[in-house]
């Protein structure tokens, strides 16, 4: 299942990219869908040319870390953000159940993760 959960993983950060978001909730339980759909509305009205680029992903147990960086600029203020950025998505059949995300390396580590 672990390769199954990589690729849903990576499936879901392609479609992030894209706007997808029909694509992108396919790869979530069916249970957090919606949720999913509207952080990602959140984060196009802020950051409408946000790319995560993941440079690294692990597989750890029944989760993925992805880890690598964000690049975007803010709707209203022209900002630009190009930051370290990690995802942390724990599977259950095939199906992201639950995310976490991180902004510092340390995060990583103080969550046992290590950057």
């Amino acid at each position: 299942m672990s390769q199954e959960n990589l690729e849903a993983f990576r499936r879901s950060i392609e479609a992030a990219n894209r706007r997808d978001l029909d694509g992108l909730p396919e790869e979530l339980d069916p249970a957090g869908r919606e949720g999913a759909r509207q952080a990602v509305r959140e984060l196009l009205e802020a950051f409408p040319d946000f790319q995560l680029d993941i440079s690294e992903a692990r597989v750890l147990g029944d989760q993925v870390l992805g880890i690598g960086r964000i690049h975007a600029h803010g709707a209203a203020s022209g900002v630009e953000i190009d930051s370290f950025y990690a995802y942390l998505v724990r599977f259950k059949d095939g199906k992201g159940i639950w995310v976490r995300s991180f902004i510092h390396p340390q995060d990583l580590e103080a969550a046992g993760l290590q950057g």
